[in-house]
């Protein structure tokens, strides 16, 4: 029996040592850095320059650098033993294969007085526009104390810049170990309209003049503008850290080619103050009853707060109105990502 209990309580212990070992290592291959994923803004990290949390596709938030002169930079105190430092983190651009201005990854190994003893250099290893996985390892030195995280936008001498923005997310520092986070995530582009397709009736919209909701062949609904003084708008808040607007959508006429009174898209860009920053000119760019998709993508300004977008109905001077019916459908705002709905039901 004494042999029993004796031989039970030592594969006991090698139970116990077993666990406590694993858990040691799995605790020691963490991350280090205060929020890499960009989910609780700018915390953890400081800013300098240009910089902003961008929302991308499906809620997808990340760091975004706008200027080469720009970054982000987070400190962290390397714990003692430490042998090896591990770098890693995903870049991407907003411009496929720009000339410069590209995402790319940077660090410092510092003492105790915050002197640099060590300059750690990724280089440029992403030029498009997915998201890319960047690493490196770096041994460390008896004097080192402090790892210096950057989040920065290349230059080249001589070579414009194009407005590239350099996006970065899921970042790990880890220590005596490699610790990759996963690819971020991608979602689906989402619409920002509310009712884009005239099935609530006005609801979401604006109606100025003579305006109507039809109902088209096979049940389809749109949204009519009957007079060239009238038209309905929409307005969208643009969420923080957008660089781009895509909108889209879908125009026809109850005549065919008629001399004036088209179905066109008009949108303005617009500050917190409503004040107008840019007005997007789509143009009439059919005349027919066949429904024809439209579409502008826009460049945002940092003070970019709201689009307006406008279904309206063309007018010439000179030219009298023959009674052509202005019809828009299946409308769409999007941002830093293009969603277009399906064509509407042709009769």
């Amino acid at each position: 029996m004494k042999t029993f209990q004796k031989n039970l309580a030592w594969t006991l212990l090698v139970l116990v040592a077993l666990f406590t070992a694993n858990t040691d290592i799995f605790a020691q291959c963490r991350n280090t850095l205060t929020n890499p994923t960009a989910d609780r803004g700018t915390n953890g990290w400081t800013a300098y320059g240009s910089t902003a949390i961008a929302n991308l596709a499906g809620g997808n938030k990340s760091f975004k650098v706008m200027d080469s002169g720009a970054h982000f930079y987070q400190d962290v105190t390397i714990p003692s033993g430490s042998k090896y430092v591990h770098f890693s983190g995903y870049t991407r651009n907003s411009q496929n294969n720009a000339p410069t201005g590209h995402a790319y990854l940077y660090g410092y190994i510092m003492d105790g007085s915050d002197k640099i003893l060590e300059y750690v250099q990724f280089g440029v290893n992403n030029t498009g526009m997915s998201w890319k996985l960047d690493q490196k390892t770096v041994k460390l030195t008896s004097a080192a104390r402090k790892v210096r995280f950057f989040l920065k936008k290349s230059a080249k001498n001589g070579v414009a810049d194009t407005g590239n923005m350099a996006h970065f997310d899921n970042l790990a520092l880890s220590f005596n170990c490699k610790k990759i986070m996963p690819a971020p995530g991608v979602s689906a582009c989402s619409n920002a309209l509310r009712n884009p397709k005239a099935d609530q009736g006005t609801n979401g919209w604006s109606a100025y003049g003579t305006t109507n909701i039809a109902n088209l062949a096979g049940g389809n609904k749109a949204f009519q503008v009957q007079q060239s003084d009238s038209h309905f708008y929409q307005d969208v808040r643009i969420p923080s850290g957008s660089s781009t607007a895509y909108i889209s959508g879908y125009t026809r006429n109850s005549q065919n080619n008629a001399p004036t009174g088209h179905a066109y898209l008009y949108a303005y860009i617009m500050d917190s103050n409503d004040r107008i920053l840019e007005y997007v000119q789509f143009g009439v760019t059919h005349t027919g009853m066949i429904w024809t998709l439209e579409q502008e993508k826009v460049s945002l300004g940092s003070n970019a707060a709201k689009v307006r977008l406008f279904i309206k109905k063309s007018s010439k001077n000179g030219v009298a109105d023959t009674g052509n019916m202005a019809y828009g459908d299946n409308l769409s705002v999007s941002f830093d990502c293009k969603k277009v709905l399906p064509q509407p039901k042709q009769y």
